[in-house]
């Protein structure tokens, strides 16, 4: 079966703060060939680079039949793919992460 890996990470120094410095990166898989992608933002948290680095992992797939499966140290991002994360202010993560969930 067809399948695309991907490896997620993100971090922020001083989290959170108005000058912290944050970044995040994925490497997708498929068939041996690899690709990276990275990022940055500043005055973000932890939380919101180890998303964005899935996010944008999926974004960059265009074949959208393709299982997806995702490794992450995140428990945020690993309890958000797998729907048991659930804070008020976190609904449109998760929103995202359903759509994630509904390309198998």
């Amino acid at each position: 079966m067809d399948r695309i890996t991907v490896y997620a990470d993100g971090s922020s120094l001083n989290n959170g703060s108005s000058d912290s410095g944050c970044g995040w990166d994925c490497k997708l898989i498929y068939r041996g060939h690899e690709k990276m992608k990275s990022g940055g933002d500043k005055g973000k948290t932890n939380n919101q680079m180890e998303m964005a680095a899935v996010l944008e992992a999926v974004r960059s797939i265009t074949d959208k039949s393709i299982t997806v499966e995702v490794y992450s140290d995140s428990k945020y991002v690993v309890e958000t793919l797998n729907g048991n994360f659930s804070i008020k202010k976190n609904v449109g993560m998760r929103s995202r992460a359903y759509i994630l969930r509904r390309r198998k």
